[in-house]
């Protein structure tokens, strides 16, 4: 189906069967073909698994037609690594510093950017999770990262033990 011949509502009716598509903030109307690809996979390959999606599946949940996904991803391997990508930049994001609002070297900072990472971004963490489950090394990369930031204020098992605990409470809400 081509994005052209579908409507607003039925659209976003696609898209809230899928769910939690709003991490970005953004209106569903506001999402651009590829921002909508990326974010139907995302949901997708954290429900179901990158095996158990196909590009077709992608394609419906986003509105358009498989030969768009195809278009801009080339393969579902593709889609898989630009959402690696985008999963990393976002998680990064959540451990930025803003000058002058916040002290970044305590725990409790750390601690409340690890709280709203699993609020705002559960799908993002769901996708974690089933990615490091999966085998995936680059979500592996990310899983590293978190520990890396836990670390400052812990010992390294106190910070797997944080990082494990925020994506399972990020599953529990799922």
């Amino acid at each position: 189906m081509d994005d052209a011949t579908v409507s607003d509502s039925e659209r976003d009716t696609r898209l809230d069967e899928l769910g939690r598509f709003d991490e970005l903030g953004a209106r569903r109307g506001d999402l651009t073909v590829y921002a909508r690809i990326r974010e139907a996979a995302l949901t997708l390959f954290a429900d179901r698994g990158v095996e158990a999606t196909s590009i077709r599946d992608i394609a419906r949940a986003a509105g358009v037609s498989p030969g768009v996904v195809q278009h801009h991803f080339g393969t579902k391997a593709g889609l898989r690594a630009e959402i690696n990508q985008w999963v990393r930049r976002h998680v990064e994001e959540a451990f930025a510093y803003l000058p002058g609002l916040v002290d970044p070297n305590t725990e409790e900072w750390t601690a409340s950017r690890f709280a709203e990472l699993a609020e705002e971004r559960g799908t993002t963490l769901r996708y974690l999770v089933r990615a490091l489950a999966d085998g995936d090394k680059q979500a592996r990369g990310v899983f590293d990262s978190l520990v890396a930031v836990a670390s400052r204020y812990r010992g390294e098992q106190d910070a797997r033990d944080q990082v494990i605990l925020m994506l399972g409470k990020a599953l529990i809400r799922a």
